[in-house]
């Protein structure tokens, strides 16, 4: 049989990694060093430099978006409705005032559904902000990528 050598190769190879481990006493070090790639749409990327005063800042305002807990105020919205929809269920249904039910269909229901409601619009209002508010303020912190400028790299203070 005969051995057919191809001269082209469809193998693609890797450079390897320079390997070195150092030894001090008892502490070994292992330094490994490679070639990096970038993907194509990093090409023209940038770093900017952020404060992690600001970046705190900006993920408080973040978290008072996340830390949604039971959603009250949703329940008293729920307790309005329910309350409305039955005097309204009573009203069709033809329970008249002289009914031992209208009472409670009448009276009761509708000043508790009204007291939900007023309460409803009084926690949202305090309780919870507007994300868009949170948002402008976070991108007030945040430096925008577009209004940067370059920094030399030997730019040092004037001394007098």
């Amino acid at each position: 049989m005969k051995e057919i050598n191809s001269s082209k190769s469809s193998t693609r190879t890797i450079p390897a990694a320079d390997l070195k481990v150092e030894t001090q006493g008892d502490i070994k070090t292992e330094t490994c060093t490679y070639p990096l790639r970038q993907p194509q749409e990093d090409k023209e990327d940038f770093f900017i430099r952020v404060r992690a005063s600001t970046l705190k800042r900006c993920r408080r305002q973040l978290l008072k978006i996340r830390k949604n807990k039971f959603p009250f105020g949703e329940f008293l919205l729920a307790i309005f409705t329910l309350c409305f929809g039955a005097v309204i269920g009573a009203w069709l249904a033809g329970i008249k005032m002289n009914d031992y039910r209208a009472f409670s269909f009448y009276i009761i229901l509708p000043v508790t559904g009204a007291v939900c409601l007023v309460a409803y619009i009084f926690y949202r209002k305090m309780s919870v902000q507007n994300p868009a508010e949170i948002a402008s303020e976070i991108l007030a912190d945040l430096p925008d990528p577009e209004c940067t400028s370059e920094i030399k790299e030997n730019h040092e203070p004037k001394r007098s």
